[in-house]
């Protein structure tokens, strides 16, 4: 499963709560190990009795931590949380709704709370088999992703472009300092490009030192001002790990969808292209494929 099938997924699940309960809205909310805790919230209509995302954590937690269905009082509304967590205690999570609804489910919460358990299991594997797609060094998906998540975006034929980085001259880094200084450089330089992205964005570790990056819905005007951000930041940055310190600069090749190629390969070679074009140019730049003569 590509991300964009998972984020869909996440929406999907307080929107079928939200239908099959007659409820105004309900509220996901779910954590799994380390990674940051997400909550998804689907509403009929804008509503402003809705708890904002620190409150309904603070319901979610507590309906979690008891292990029993929670009740809370919000605004002249009755919130009901169910608790949903796995048993190997690495999955948490709880769908939140307001009791003050004209379904005759609410006499039997029971009953409920087994039909969200049953909905929940199929985000709790999902979210399973979304994991094994990421690489251990940079918590970044791997590269069978970002090819799987090119051809879905084709096939649906909504806009993007394509971007990939290379750390220059990374191979007299790990020969200067050693491997684990090298992997500390390539988590590093993840996290500043991560810290550059937008939240819809796709980045992935392409192999060795190279990142590939899917940028939904921009063209390759807004993909170069994103990549010269990403590029500069690197540039400016000191990497230090002990007593170990380095400068580094990154070379990026960028191209999209449709305007360079409607097929998910080529579209991959030729953003693989610009960032070679980079590399010969002098390293330390961004190239858009288009502005290249082949």
């Amino acid at each position: 499963m590509s991300e964009t099938s998972y984020k869909k997924l996440l929406k999907k699940i307080p929107e079928e709560v939200t239908a099959f309960l007659n409820t105004a809205w309900a509220g996901l909310y779910f954590s799994v190990n380390d990674n940051p805790e997400k909550i998804v919230v689907y509403s009929k209509e804008k509503l402003r009795d809705i708890p904002n995302n620190k409150n309904l954590s603070e319901i979610s937690r507590q309906a979690i931590v008891s292990n029993r269905i929670f009740k809370y009082s919000y605004k002249k509304q009755t919130i009901i949380s169910f608790p949903l967590s796995k048993e190997d205690e690495q999955f948490h999570a709880s769908i939140s709704l307001p009791i003050n609804a004209e379904t005759e489910y609410l006499n039997d919460l029971e009953y409920i709370h087994y039909i969200l358990k049953g909905i929940m299991g199929k985000l709790s594997d999902t979210f399973k088999n979304y994991e094994l797609k990421k690489d251990g060094l940079t918590g970044l998906f791997m590269q069978c992703y970002f090819k799987e998540e090119v051809s879905e975006l084709i096939e649906r034929s909504e806009q993007f472009s394509t971007m990939m980085i290379d750390i220059d001259f990374f191979k007299k880094v790990n020969d200067s300092f050693g491997h684990l200084f090298g992997d500390f450089i390539l988590k590093s330089i993840s996290n500043v490009i991560k810290e550059n992205l937008r939240e819809i964005d796709y980045c992935s570790r392409y192999g060795g030192e190279e990142f590939a990056i899917i940028l939904p819905s921009l063209d390759e005007i807004d993909a170069y001002f994103i990549a010269e951000r990403i590029r500069k930041r690197i540039q400016k940055q000191t990497f230090s790990s002990g007593n170990n310190s380095v400068k580094i600069t990154v070379s990026i090749g960028i191209s999209s969808y449709p305007k360079d190629s409607e097929d998910p390969v080529e579209l991959i070679d030729k953003a693989d292209k610009a960032l070679y074009n980079s590399k010969e140019k002098g390293r330390n730049k961004t190239t858009v494929i288009s502005k290249v003569k082949i």
